[in-house]
């Protein structure tokens, strides 16, 4: 049995740092979820900061009445662009693709799952593991062998099943 250990949570992107400080991971992405770029500049996320907060303001329901009235203290009145998680996503997909290439799963499998073609999951498993990957591969006797992303090998031939 093949198991892999993702150890290190994908990271933000550097721009939401500021709230991030305020507020913490969790509510600053779930307030760059909840405003998805929209209208003429589609990919740029802008949050309005008000100076004072009602109990039925969309910053309270989004991220807490807590965490709304830290980042009013801090902000209050500011417009905040916090960046996207374009970035977050995309390497939450490759450690989830190569999680499910280390249980066994064929890349067409994986494809099919994470909602990409066949040539894009066999590329995407055939490139080093992600930073901070390690796929622990028992043995026999005692322990397992550890494979660490430093050695970009992969669990398995990728490109060798059908599709």
């Amino acid at each position: 049995m093949v198991r892999a250990c993702m150890s290190r949570r994908p990271s933000l992107p550097a721009r939401p740092a500021k709230s991030k400080a305020v507020i913490g991971r969790a509510a600053t992405i779930r307030l760059i979820a909840a405003h998805r770029g929209a209208g003429a500049r589609s990919w740029r996320v802008c949050v309005y900061v008000p100076k004072a907060l009602d109990d039925d303001h969309k910053l309270v329901r989004m991220i807490g009445r807590d965490a709304a009235e830290r980042l009013v203290a801090a902000f209050g009145g500011e417009i905040l662009q916090p960046g996207h998680l374009r970035g977050m996503k995309s390497e939450w997909m490759r450690r989830t693709a190569w999680q499910l290439a280390t249980e066994g799963w064929p890349a067409a499998w994986i494809a099919e799952v994470l909602r990409w073609t066949p040539e894009y999951a066999r590329r995407v498993l055939n490139d080093p593991p992600p930073e901070g990957f390690a796929v622990h591969v028992p043995t026999a006797g005692s322990g397992a062998t550890v494979h660490n992303s430093t050695q970009g090998k992969a669990p398995q031939a990728v490109g060798a099943e059908a599709d």
